[in-house]
């Protein structure tokens, strides 16, 4: 039987019922607790928690040592989805909190669901900064970044790519992914859909679809450490 797992989607209320495996992840602070109720609850779900660039405004003000506090307590979760997107305000503190998040991913040897929208200069100067004190793996959700810094990345950072709705039909990012780094998302809320997207990368990269599926399947596993 072939084996799906969606590497980045998020959650409906009720979540969907799903025969394949998910990564959930949270947006605000208020998806936290869930996301962990639903990933306890769901066989082959995992679940990811942290702060979207896009609600940096809706944070408390103890909002590190809450998600510091939940991660201790549930050692499967990843960090997610985190980063930076130019097109929202106060990018200062957008850095402020991916760096926080990045240090304790790092700190509690988690990995990441990274978000970036045009800021992949800013990103990779953090990584830089940052050197040894990355997380252990990153997943570069819905990857928008230059296609010649893939396999680069891939060896310095651990760097996993997910490819999906919004990143299909540009395929030079794709074909320019070593086979062992590929990954496969929905971003929605509904992960029955990966069998449709894996379809689409198996078609792309002329791969026969059970092959394929089954590539991206052990690769995100491996990914995930499992």
């Amino acid at each position: 039987m072939t084996k799906y797992i969606d590497a980045h989607c998020h959650l409906s209320y009720p979540p969907a019922e799903t025969d394949v495996g998910a990564v959930y992840n949270a947006a605000r602070q208020s998806d936290w607790e869930n996301v962990i109720s639903v990933t306890d609850m769901q066989n082959n779900t995992f679940g990811a928690i942290g702060i979207h660039p896009w609600y940096i405004s809706e944070i408390t003000a103890d909002w590190e040592n809450q998600l510091r506090d939940l991660l201790q307590k549930n050692s499967e979760l990843l960090i997610g989805e985190i980063g930076l997107d130019k097109h929202k305000p106060d990018m200062e503190t957008q850095i402020q909190v991916f760096c926080n998040q990045l240090l304790l991913a790092y700190e509690m040897k988690r990995g990441v669901c990274l978000h970036c929208v045009g800021a992949w200069d800013k990103i990779l100067n953090i990584f830089n900064v940052f050197q040894n004190k990355l997380p252990h793996f990153i997943l570069a959700h819905c990857y928008s970044g230059n296609p010649k810094d893939i396999e680069r990345l891939a060896e310095k950072y651990n760097m996993y790519f997910s490819y999906g709705p919004r990143n299909l039909q540009d395929t030079e990012r794709l074909r320019s992914t070593p086979l062992d780094r590929i990954v496969a998302e929905t971003d929605s809320f509904n992960p029955n859909d990966i069998v449709i997207i894996v379809n689409r990368i198996a078609t792309i990269l002329n791969i026969a679809p059970e092959k394929m599926a089954d590539i991206i399947y052990q690769n995100t596993l491996r990914m995930l450490g499992i």
